[in-house]
């Protein structure tokens, strides 16, 4: 199986950005060892925000209990801006700031950290929850993209 070295570095770019080059815009510029990496800008933040939530909770507020009613607000309200700002950008078009797919990013990385305050049966209701408003976001994005290219076709 003879494998190039092009299609080796465009799979490395895809896993680490998630774009292909048409898309790059929505990429961090990383500079490693003299070569440049590009990064997801929402995953980025994601890291970022998930590392701060770790910090936090267990060397900040070492021996914090948060209800599950108040880690489920919490994660609720941290997870909509991610999903509204990629929801918005997929369905209706609009284009987004690498600033705020980092701003986003973190407050659902952050958010994710207060699921180990809910139980496990609430916790797959609340992401199936997510889950199907993905799909849903996902539906519209396909739907509008087609129809977007069947006017262009006429």
């Amino acid at each position: 199986m003879n494998v190039s070295r092009e299609r080796v570095k465009k799979f490395l770019l895809f896993l680490l950005s998630h774009h292909t080059e048409e898309y790059a815009h929505r990429t961090l510029k990383v500079r490693f060892r003299g070569r440049e990496l590009r990064l997801c800008a929402r995953c980025s933040g994601l890291t970022i925000g998930f590392i701060l939530g770790i910090i936090v909770q267990f060397y900040v507020w070492k021996w914090l209990y948060v209800p599950e009613p108040l880690a489920m607000l919490i994660v609720t309200l941290f997870l909509t801006p991610a999903l509204v700002d990629w929801g918005t950008q997929s369905v209706l078009g609009r284009e987004s700031k690498n600033w705020l797919r980092v701003a986003t990013g973190c407050l659902l990385g952050f958010g994710i950290g207060f699921t180990r305050f809910i139980e496990l049966s609430r916790l797959l209701l609340l992401v199936s929850f997510f889950y199907v408003v993905a799909v849903i976001i996902v539906f519209f994005r396909v739907k509008r993209k087609s129809t977007f290219s069947e006017d262009y076709k006429r």
